[in-house]
């Protein structure tokens, strides 16, 4: 009997999150990282400074610490001392996240769904940055309804009008804060028949900051709890 070996991966979101209090930044690629799964506690590679002398230490140590993991750099991608780096999808900096262009482009080239299989394609390229995009279930809402079992593949206006929105909304994204647990958040709540959504901003430099946008398509019994409860509310939490 072959028994699978499970490795829990980070959420993408909670890897960037960490990133707030970073200046400098390092980035590495493994040959055959994939293969080279097992690894020990404490073995998490996860390279960013608050400042030079430390990240200066922590440049010295990767090469060490990968021959005792026997792990083999490839070091064309080795980068150290960056203050602005490509990073799962996104480019990372000290003051916030940025879409990574060259994925940006990835949406931007897609041409209008023709089948059905186009629709469920696009819409996991879009999904992925939909904590950039406000109201994104609403904007989405067309499409995802073609997806409907046994619905029929009917492009019509709103059909292109989501498609175009999602398009439009890529090309000039917010920058987003990192989120400081220190600090007083705001959160931003919007409802109606048909999505909810909402925005959770800090304050930085004396003005509101997009965190994430978060927001979610309504269907059967919730769109039915939601429709007496619409409207708009803000709450923030404490420090």
């Amino acid at each position: 009997m072959t028994m699978k070996d499970c490795y829990p991966m980070p959420l993408i979101d909670d890897i960037l999150d960490v990133l707030g209090d970073a200046q400098l930044f390092l980035t590495m690629n493994i040959a055959s990282g994939y293969w080279n799964v097992s690894l020990e506690n404490g073995s998490d590679w996860g390279i960013f400074s608050k400042d030079f002398p430390t990240h200066l230490v922590r440049v010295r140590q990767v090469p060490t610490q990968s021959r005792q993991a026997e792990f083999k750099l490839k070091m064309k991608k080795y980068h150290w001392g960056r203050s602005q780096v490509a990073f799962l999808g996104h480019i990372v900096t000290p003051s916030g996240i940025l879409l990574n262009p060259k994925k940006v482009e990835a949406v931007i080239t897609v041409l209008r769904p023709q089948y059905l299989h186009d629709i469920p394609s696009f819409l996991c390229l879009t999904s992925y940055f939909r904590r950039y995009i406000p109201g994104y279930a609403l904007i989405s809402a067309p499409l995802e309804r073609l997806k409907v079992k046994g619905a029929p593949f009917e492009w019509n206006e709103d059909c292109e009008s989501a498609f175009r929105q999602l398009k439009r909304a890529l090309m000039k994204p917010p920058i987003r804060v990192y989120p400081n647990v220190k600090r007083r958040f705001k959160l931003y709540m919007d409802s109606s028949r048909y999505a909810i959504g909402a925005c959770q901003m800090q304050e930085v430099d004396g003005r509101d900051r997009v965190v994430a946008y978060a927001s979610m398509r309504l269907t059967g019994r919730r769109r039915t709890g939601s429709a007496s409860k619409m409207g708009s509310r803000r709450s923030s939490s404490g420090e």
